[in-house]
């Protein structure tokens, strides 16, 4: 058993086919099938069932999955830390990140300007996008990590917590008394109001109280982008909804009325999403602990506000 046969059956196990594994692994499909019979051959037991709509792991393939992941990761530190060591401590090189709208409404300003300062050698790249596409990026290796949902363990990708946040109504009118007044949405039944795409998590959260009846808006509107969001309840008597992160400085600023929600509860998480098969370099890992940094003066400036 080899590194390279264990990258492969990691490849297959996540994609269910060995011709996608194939094109993933860079490597021609009847190379990548041969090590995995030699692998299952050395091992005495079959990885995968083989039937007419794919492949599906068997129950030693789940275990050896489990077993694997964490060889690998530790592999990939190793020549990460060593190629390091090797070239100094300088940070260099490129950042590929990813975040969501309301991360980078929030505080990604402040950290990009600041992180660009202090590593002038480094070239950052930002992608701006929902969870779903931006995990899909992780995954497939144009992104070093992101902020975003927690993603399905299928992925193969490892989360952890970033920022348990709370949501706010946000309106242009005093429609819940003073700004900061905890609000029960199922007591407002003639609100007009904005709701995220439903291909996002909050979107999907929203839809489904008012499905549910939970939630009974007057009339709904979807729209796809804070900005555009933000600027229809700043002209209009509509109202959105949006995480305590996004609308942190207009609180101060009292640009608009902002209603923590308290009924039905809404939360907004955040985590870190990476791939544990490529581990952060220098230049990543400086600019997550950037974002940490963020992130806790957010939660500080949350609880200072809100009471949390």
């Amino acid at each position: 058993m080899d590194i390279r046969q264990i990258q492969y059956f990691i490849r297959v196990y996540e994609e269910r086919s060995f011709s996608r594994a194939a094109e993933r692994a860079n490597v021609v499909q009847p190379a990548l099938s041969m090590q995995i019979r030699r692998l299952e051959e050395e091992l005495g037991t079959s990885l995968f069932d083989r039937t007419p709509k794919g492949i599906e792991p068997t129950i030693a393939g789940d275990r050896f999955y489990q077993l694997c992941l964490p060889i690998v990761h530790s592999i990939a530190d190793a020549r990460q830390e060593i190629m390091e060591l090797g070239s100094g401590t300088r940070v260099a090189g490129s950042l590929r990140v990813g975040t969501p709208p309301s991360v980078n409404r929030g505080i990604l300003g402040k950290v990009l300007s600041e992180y660009a300062e202090r590593y002038p050698e480094v070239d950052v790249s930002v992608t701006e996008a929902y969870s779903d596409t931006l995990t899909a990026l992780v995954q497939q290796g144009d992104l070093d990590f992101a902020l975003g949902a927690a993603p399905n363990s299928n992925t193969g990708l490892y989360h952890r917590a970033a920022l348990r946040d709370r949501l706010m109504l946000v309106s242009s009118q005093a429609i819940n008394g003073a700004s900061l007044t905890p609000c029960r949405l199922r007591d407002l039944r003639d609100l007009k109001l904005i709701v995220p795409s439903r291909k996002t998590f909050l979107g999907s959260s929203v839809d489904s109280y008012i499905s549910s009846g939970e939630l009974r808006p007057k009339r709904t509107m979807e729209i796809e982008g804070v900005t555009a969001s933000l600027e229809m309840a700043r002209n209009s008597d509509w109202v959105t909804i949006f995480p305590f992160i996004s609308m942190h400085r207009d609180i101060r600023r009292q640009e608009f009325y902002v209603y923590p929600v308290v009924d039905p509860p809404m939360s907004f998480n955040l985590f870190y999403v990476f791939d544990p098969r490529r581990p952060l370099t220098a230049a990543s890992r400086a600019f997550s602990e950037a974002l940490e940094t963020a992130l806790r003066e957010i939660d500080a400036d949350r609880q200072v506000l809100l009471g949390d």
